[in-house]
């Protein structure tokens, strides 16, 4: 198909070429090959998305995206069903009895759903090439994502539409796969479930350290169009060497509209690999010095979220677009993301002792201070055992689960669902069983995290598609009124 478009085209240029005075056709040659450079180079560097309408990119998604997967909006299933899929099921948190009849419900999932470039055979050895496979994986991942029914979704490493997506696989254009991406798969497809959604794409002027090639993906935000529109959306480009973005939106209730709710999502910079490097080449002394400066780089992207949210709330703060008795301090904010840190580390600890709080040296800092803010999870160990754990056991993140992500590498919970004082969170989504995360190809453990000898459990597998796994919280509201 393609040789049939492109050769009849060739021949009419080269007649074209021949027929003409030799100045113009030397312009015309010059032309063609200039055009031909800036689009190789437009396609490497993966610049174009950012260039086209919303509006296009979706009739562009109804041409390239191809016939519709198995998944169907009817066969969405009950909570009862993924209890039995799964073994995961909301549990209550205690001392929350009281806010149980509240009428205003909002439930919130994040989700780092594990870009196909990202997901290589060399990272997940004990996965099957069709659990990582993203013609088999888009469709698992679609299921994990949309038989949660929730209100408000946070995705990371979510691909974006590239031009190589609408030309078939060549092995001399690097990179060019199935899309993985918003424009072609999940934002068509969440739309049948009744979602809009808004994304940001992280920059591609760095390689992946991960993957080895340019960064393609980034975060998406959706919400229930039936009861959301968004009013204001905004995004920082954290503007360093890892390419890492954040994403801002302010929502307005169809049913309310005074009824109001910032959502902000990110994806902090990790890099294991090298940290695991630095430890075996230099020792223990240079591997703290590293981890030093990639904590430095982590809360200085943190703060430059703050500002962006801070920034983007003194912007909306007019009369015409939130109303003349709108209080910022009774916004609800929900922060959710992949962090790449542990409940115990200084991350998590900035996050519920100063993002988003009052900056005493700042004239303006009082009116966007809408924290403190606190992970929706901090009594999911209380939660299991049926008690209300002490205020100093939640502070330092001891309430928290077990994991959200599992590979032969790692088992941490590195996945959070941030929220200020006006949500009170009423039950979370359980962690699976291990016999729901069980690897499809045991091997020896080679991370520090991992008890076992033999990795018996990691994903992805067949039930989940990602290295990671969804959180979900389901929250009390009270909007600002």
């Amino acid at each position: 198909m393609f040789a049939r478009l492109v050769m009849p085209v060739f021949d009419d240029l080269v007649s074209h070429v021949l027929s003409t005075p030799p100045s113009v056709a030397v312009i015309t040659v010059l032309t063609v090959f200039a055009f031909s450079f800036t689009s190789i180079w437009l396609v490497q560097h993966r610049a174009f998305v950012d260039m086209i309408p919303r509006r296009v990119m979706r009739l562009l998604s109804r041409r390239v995206g191809g016939r519709p997967g198995p998944w169907k909006p009817q066969s969405v299933r009950t909570f009862s069903n993924i209890s039995r899929k799964y073994g995961r099921r909301m549990l209550s948190l205690p001392g929350r009895e009281h806010l149980r009849q509240s009428a205003r419900r909002l439930s919130v999932v994040q989700f780092n759903i594990l870009a196909s470039k990202l997901a290589l055979p060399r990272h997940f050895p004990f996965a099957n090439p069709e659990s990582i496979g993203w013609a088999h994986r888009k469709h698992v991942l679609l299921r994990n994502i949309a038989e949660l029914h929730a209100d408000i979704m946070c995705l990371q490493e979510l691909g974006t539409w590239q031009w190589v997506d609408l030309l078939p696989a060549r092995p001399w254009l690097p990179g060019c796969t199935c899309a993985d991406n918003y424009w072609v798969f999940f934002g068509p497809q969440l739309r049948k479930l009744g979602y809009d959604s808004v994304y940001f794409k992280r920059p591609s002027v760095h390689k992946s350290s991960w993957s080895g090639v340019h960064k393609a993906d980034g975060c998406g935000i959706f919400f229930k169009e039936s009861d959301w529109e968004a009013i204001a959306v905004d995004a920082v480009n954290y503007a360093d060497v890892h390419d890492r973005v954040g994403l801002l939106v302010l929502l307005r209730s169809r049913h309310d509209p005074a009824a109001c709710l910032l959502v902000v999502t990110t994806h902090v910079y990790w890099n294991k690999e090298k940290v695991g490097a630095c430890a075996a080449e230099f020792g223990s002394s240079y591997l703290s010095l590293f981890s030093t400066r990639q904590l430095a780089t982590q809360l200085k992207q943190l703060q430059q979220l703050d500002t962006a949210a801070r920034v983007m709330l003194r912007r909306c703060l007019r009369p015409e677009l939130l109303g003349p008795e709108f209080d910022p301090h009774t916004l609800p904010v929900i922060v959710c993301g992949d962090f790449n840190n542990t409940p115990d580390s200084a991350v998590y600890r900035y996050m519920t002792q100063t993002f988003m709080q009052r900056q005493p040296d700042s004239a303006s800092g009082g009116k966007t201070a809408v924290g403190p803010f606190e992970s929706a999870y901090n009594q999911y160990q209380g939660a299991v055992r049926g008690e209300l754990l002490p205020e100093a056991e939640v502070k330092c993140g001891k309430g928290e689960p077990g994991f959200s992500t599992i590979t032969h590498r790692r088992r941490n919970n590195i996945d959070y669902i941030f929220h200020n004082q006006q949500l009170a969170p009423l039950s979370v989504l359980s962690e699976p069983p291990l016999d729901r995360v069980v690897c499809d190809k045991p091997m020896e453990a080679t991370g520090d995290h991992i008890p076992d000898g033999i990795v018996r459990h990691a994903i992805p597998n067949s039930l989940f598609g990602s290295d990671h796994m969804p959180i979900m919280a389901d929250f009390a509201v009270k909007f600002s009124l």
